[in-house]
């Protein structure tokens, strides 16, 4: 069995990867939750997933682009995983 240093340069190099990937992850979910034929700041996209916000915000972000921004993280990470499995 083989031992990981915790000094290992690898491992340091795969958790800076992942922090990069998650902040791009959130950095798209709030692109795609403001963007559209109808512009929403980020303060307000902010608002309404506290509990505040317009009306219209409210209407736009719950019945629409949150379910459509899941869904296509839901579906990202299905193909991954079947990308995977593929080339395993």
């Amino acid at each position: 069995m083989t031992t990981v240093k915790a000094h290992d340069p690898r491992r340091k190099r795969r958790r800076i990867t992942f922090i990069v990937v998650i902040i791009l992850l959130i950095l798209a979910f709030f692109y795609g939750l403001t963007t559209g034929s109808v512009k929403i700041t980020y303060s307000d996209a902010w608002q309404t997933l506290t509990g505040g916000g317009s009306d219209l915000a409210n209407q736009l972000i719950w019945n629409l682009r949150l379910p459509r921004l899941l869904i296509a993280f839901l579906v990202g990470a299905a193909l991954a995983i079947a990308d995977a499995c593929c080339k395993a």
